[in-house]
């Protein structure tokens, strides 16, 4: 994930981090805004939800995406994985590559990730992992397996998503969602999961925005870069395997947060609600 900020070929591929100034304030348009917003897109505003205490039993569930490119308005996801803060149970991951148009996975993003569109279309052995994988399935058949995969794992916990640079991987799910919806009510069909009522997710926590504090570095110092790849070597003391895959981005950030002492307590106050707006 980290190295994808850099140059323009990897920029295709991932995340692009948010501008400096926007920092702790920044408002997220769509499934994802601040508890206090003033409405998104010209749609009603949304009242102010409670957030949940992130100190008592809150279901963390780390989110990441890969994707085709930086815009939810035309790039698409082609893996998406998720795990249970801190549990070791297997039961409690969640990882699946999404097949995208045809055409769609450039070469630059192959190169960066191991996904081709070969592996997504026929399966095979993940490069990553070694993981010997199937035939990529459409996005609607795995965001509506992600949604009955948190609802079960959080087990009436309130949930809370946690995700480097959140509004992009949020973002890119709720572009997928929005096309979803728009495909099936031509069809006549309205039924479409929310993060918030079907996964029951009720907030969310950015920590590209959480670790920037300097309250967390006090006796270590502050980062120079809070690339994910770059605070993991600076908590860890080592590189970060995996990168520039989903579950592997998913691994370091849990590894990050179970080495920096106070992220919670930050994170209670940058927390985002995670609203269900009708499109």
């Amino acid at each position: 994930r980290s190295s994808r900020r850099k140059s323009i070929s990897e920029a295709e591929a991932g995340k692009l981090a948010p501008k400096e100034e926007e920092g702790e304030n920044t408002k997220f348009k769509g499934n994802v805004q601040l508890a206090k917003g003033n409405g998104v897109l010209g749609r009603p505003i949304v009242p102010k939800r409670k957030l949940p205490d992130l100190r008592s039993d809150v279901c963390f569930v780390i989110l990441d995406c890969e994707t085709t490119g930086l815009s939810r308005k035309t790039a698409r996801v082609i893996q998406l994985a998720a795990k249970i803060m801190h549990s070791t149970d297997p039961a409690d991951s969640f990882s699946a590559y999404v097949l995208p148009p045809p055409g769609t996975l450039s070469a630059e993003v192959s190169a960066l990730t191991g996904i081709t569109d070969t592996f997504l279309r026929t399966g095979g052995v993940d490069a990553s992992t070694g993981v010997l994988h199937g035939p990529a399935l459409p996005f609607d058949k795995v965001y509506e397996a992600f949604c009955s995969w948190c609802q079960d794992r959080r087990a009436g916990r309130p949930a809370v998503c946690v995700a480097h640079n959140a509004r992009f991987d949020v973002g890119m799910l709720e572009g997928e969602v929005k096309r979803l919806g728009e495909e099936r009510r031509l069809g006549g069909d309205f039924s479409v999961p929310s993060l918030a009522d079907d996964a029951g997710i009720e907030s969310v926590v950015d920590t590209l925005a959480v670790l920037r504090s300097s309250k967390l570095w006090k006796k270590r110092g502050r980062p120079t870069s809070f690339k994910q790849a770059d605070v993991y070597e600076k908590v860890m003391g080592g590189p970060m395997a995996g990168a520039h895959n989903a579950m592997g981005d998913v691994l370091g950030l849990e590894a990050i947060l179970g080495g920096v002492e106070g992220w919670k307590e930050v994170a209670e106050g940058l927390q985002w609600a995670m609203v269900k707006i009708n499109e």
